[in-house]
């Protein structure tokens, strides 16, 4: 079994010697020379002993294949029969077929009646029960009577050994029965494959049914077992399970282990087969190789194990392939699937962390700083419960799927990215949110970017955006740089004709923070020769941006101002991004043309953050002072949102809600007064740019 080829399944022997790929040709050949040795002892018994996986099966193929027509071969097999009984009449049943004669005439009769006479009497012997008496003794059960005591059992047995009485004892029965068997022209080889998949009691009866027609001539058994398993199994049965072996088995072939090359040569061609290994670059291939090395290759100790292993992963290749792009890397998908199958307490941690149980979204959300050390710890603690040497082999693959490198860290189908973790645990069916052939479709439109952006449609879908953000940030080192900044161009003047989308401005997916999201991966992986600021600036002189280009970077300068950690500028001068869009954003509070804007929340969050507080505060105060820019403030700003869930408290601003002239409301702003009045006091958050819903 273990030598079979790649096209077959990895639980099938192989069909015959020219499939043998583990040179165990000349290994064969001497157990089939020691079957057809004369033994005139009576039956040869040859064990050939491995452990489970290792290939007996498909040796036994090439024994029997060499030893050809010279011998009747017969295969048993026990695992199939449902009970000890029934093992015993089907191995007599089996055994009869090829030894007796098959004819009509009152010789043969009589020779197949001694055979199963001495069957029935074995099985006599051997079973146990009261539903096994009859059987076990012909006539136990008299005139339809059934046993239902032990007492019943007893009577019945005595009246079934009474109708016995003139019939031939067991020494008789297999006196004649060697007689008849010495005639044999051929000698007859029962090969009894998987006896360790039997239970105790089924190991022990095979044991003592080969005993009981150990002296039978012309008979040959070659027995294929895990000698640890068979003497485990005979512990409960018999004083000495090594003695009890050895007294029953005339001689032991102990088959030789697959070398660390020939599994490596079966691994490597089954890989290939799969072509898993096309198209990737040096580094992709060093790390598929070292992944073969340090994991698959140690941890797949017998070639049904590899055959298993590569059987999978062929089953599962089909649902990472997507309109003919594999998403997935290779070695990344192998290291995963190692851990699936053999280490599934890792697997299902990793699980947990992509789909948490009950609970578990919030305690991420809680907790999202710590949440990669903590998800971190889980893992390791995992790995210590683990024994050697899976414990090793645990921590290669976990090491292979998150490590990263300056030129990999967010390289496509990564598995340690936001974006390929579902596609790999399963949760989309094998399909990323944006397949390859869209992905693919998408890098060429934006190397010509005044052509229609059709994958832009997908952004008004605040679903199908999320998917889209994604995808960008985690694969931003797909897209080459002059794509990238027409990328980001495309994104700021999308950005400007989109209108306040909820009330809730920190929802993940909004337009703003969607774009954003954006910005920094890709601003994140700007080439090392290169200024991201002053690439910024490129963006923002081509597409004139105001709002959405003051609402990236000035999340950025404030994180800086705070002595926070930017996403991008990091050390970068910020001032040429102010200058750039300091009069456009000072212009547009003090012009009133903030009004106009289609996002004025957003607008006032760019001035804010771009600006300063000092110059928007000046324009903020201002607000109550200036009717017009109040009632703009009640239409446009507090009358877009959604849902209200603003607090305030008692102020300027109040006063002058509380006391405008209604005649000059829109029914939209006079709403929103009435909204603003019934929240005063319930919470207030200065500037009035990022109002978060009141704490319950």
């Amino acid at each position: 079994m273990a030598d079979c080829s790649v096209t077959n399944t990895y639980d099938v022997p192989i069909k015959n010697a020219s499939e043998d790929r583990l040179e165990r040709g000349p290994f064969a050949t001497l157990i089939a020379n020691a079957l057809l040795a004369d033994n005139p002892y009576g039956a040869s018994v040859i064990g050939l002993t491995g452990k489970w996986g290792t290939g007996k099966s498909s040796v036994a193929t090439m024994v029997v294949e060499r030893i050809n027509d010279e011998a009747t071969v017969v295969n048993f097999e026990p695992w199939m029969v449902g009970s000890r009984e029934a093992l015993v009449m089907e191995f007599f049943t089996t055994l009869g077929k090829a030894v007796l004669p098959s004819g009509d005439s009152q010789e043969e009769k009589q020779a197949r009646s001694r055979f199963y006479q001495y069957g029935s009497k074995i099985v006599g012997v051997l079973a146990t029960g009261a539903k096994a008496v009859g059987t076990i003794v012909p006539g136990a059960v008299v005139a339809g009577k059934a046993a239902e005591s032990v007492a019943d059992v007893l009577s019945l047995a005595a009246q079934g050994l009474e109708a016995q009485f003139e019939s031939p004892s067991l020494r008789e029965v297999r006196d004649t029965i060697s007689s008849d068997l010495g005639e044999l022209t051929k000698a007859v080889i029962i090969v009894i494959d998987d006896i360790d998949r039997l239970d105790q009691e089924e190991v022990r009866t095979i044991f003592q049914l080969i005993k009981a027609c150990a002296d039978f001539p012309n008979l040959r058994y070659l027995l294929l077992f895990d000698r640890e398993q068979v003497l485990h199994a005979l512990e409960g049965s018999v004083n000495n399970p090594d003695a009890f072996l050895e007294k029953i088995v005339n001689q032991v072939f102990d088959l030789p282990e697959a070398t660390t090359k020939q599994r490596a040569n079966i691994l490597d061609e089954a890989l290939s087969a799969l072509q898993i290994h096309e198209g990737l670059s040096r580094q992709d291939m060093d790390r598929l190789r070292m992944l073969f090395d340090e994991v698959l290759l140690p941890g797949l100790p017998t070639v049904r194990h590899v055959k298993r292993f590569v059987t999978i992963v062929r089953s599962l290749l089909p649902g990472v392939i997507v309109d003919g792009f594999r998403n997935i890397d290779p070695a990344d998908f192998l290291a995963l699937e190692f851990l699936r199958q053999h280490v599934p307490s890792i697997y299902s941690i990793l699980r947990d962390e992509e789909a948490p149980p009950p609970g578990g979204r919030v305690m991420r959300m809680v907790h999202y700083k710590e949440w990669p050390q903590m998800m971190k710890d889980r893992r390791d603690k995992g790995v210590e419960e683990l024994a050697e040497p899976i414990k090793t082999l645990a921590i290669e693959a976990l090491e292979s799927l998150y490590k990263t490198s300056e030129t990999s860290a967010v390289r496509a189908r990564r598995f340690n990215t936001e974006f390929w973790k579902p596609v790999y645990l399963g949760f989309h069916e094998g399909r990323a949110g944006v397949s390859e052939r869209v992905w693919s479709h998408f890098l060429k439109q934006l190397a010509h970017p005044e052509e229609n952006q059709h994958w832009l449609a997908d952004w008004s879908d605040r679903a199908k955006r999320e998917k889209w953000v994604v995808a960008i940030t985690s694969r931003a080192l797909d897209i080459p740089w002059p794509e990238s900044l027409n990328l980001l161009v495309i994104l700021f003047e999308w950005g400007e004709q989109q209108y306040q989308e909820a009330s809730d401005p920190f929802n993940a997916n909004s337009w703003e923070l969607s774009v954003r999201f954006c910005v920094d991966g890709i601003m994140s992986v700007t080439p090392d020769e290169l200024d991201p600021v002053s690439e910024f600036c490129k963006v923002v002189k081509q597409s004139n941006s105001v709002v959405t280009a003051g609402y990236c970077i000035g999340t950025e300068i404030d994180l800086k101002r705070n002595r926070s950690s930017p996403h991008w500028v990091g050390e970068c001068d910020i001032e040429p991004a102010i200058q750039l869009l300091h009069s456009r954003l000072t212009s547009m509070l003090y012009d009133d043309s903030i009004w106009d804007c289609r996002d004025v929340r957003t607008a006032k969050a760019a001035a804010y953050y771009t600006l300063g507080n000092k110059i928007y505060d000046i324009w903020w105060n201002s607000i109550p002072e200036n009717e017009s820019r109040l009632i703009k403030y009640l239409e446009r700003d507090l009358g877009e949102a959604e849902t209200f869930n603003y607090g305030f408290e008692e102020g300027p601003l109040i006063e002058a809600i509380r006391n405008i002239d209604l005649s000059k409301l829109t029914p939209k702003a006079q709403a929103a007064r009435l909204l603003a009045l019934s929240a005063v006091g319930k919470g207030f958050i200065s500037r009035d740019f990022r109002r978060r819903p009141k704490d319950d």
